[in-house]
């Protein structure tokens, strides 16, 4: 082999490690920290008291709208807790002062940034409250 196909075999695999060291480092991976048995009740908790906010309005909430087929803002649904509650985890939409996070995105005022959009019925204080009461408990449990 040529001193210039080692080089260049060399630069390839320097490439490689550094992009396989790039990809393992990146912040989705990051996301979910919970032990097996913690991720298990969150999802029973996600399951009784977000899940049923997610499916309100139908068609028009957050499932009925953001549905695999559609994929709309890089959020979709399955429309199966569980799984849906882990993809959200694993993708970093619990997180607290996220722009992209469901929290910020049904309590922003930006109209332009707002779920649900248009003039769909916002969600409440109190549906807000719970959803955060979850986005913090869980973090809290991630550190």
């Amino acid at each position: 082999m040529s001193l210039r196909m080692k080089l260049l075999l060399m630069l390839a695999l320097f490439a490689l490690c550094g992009t396989v060291v790039a990809w393992e480092d990146t912040p989705t991976s990051r996301f979910d920290r919970l032990t097996e048995e913690d991720r298990v009740e969150f999802s029973k908790r996600f399951e009784k008291e977000v899940w049923p906010l997610f499916l309100r309005n139908e068609g028009d909430g957050c499932v009925g709208c953001h549905t695999t087929r559609q994929n709309r803002g890089g959020l979709s649904f399955t429309g199966k807790a569980d799984p849906d509650f882990r993809t959200l985890l694993k993708k970093g939409f619990f997180l607290p002062k996220d722009p992209g996070g469901v929290l910020y995105v049904v309590n922003t005022k930006d109209t332009r940034r707002r779920m649900p959009p248009g003039n769909r019925d916002q969600w409440t204080a109190k549906e807000v409250e719970l959803l955060k009461s979850f986005v913090t408990d869980l973090d809290k449990k991630q550190k």
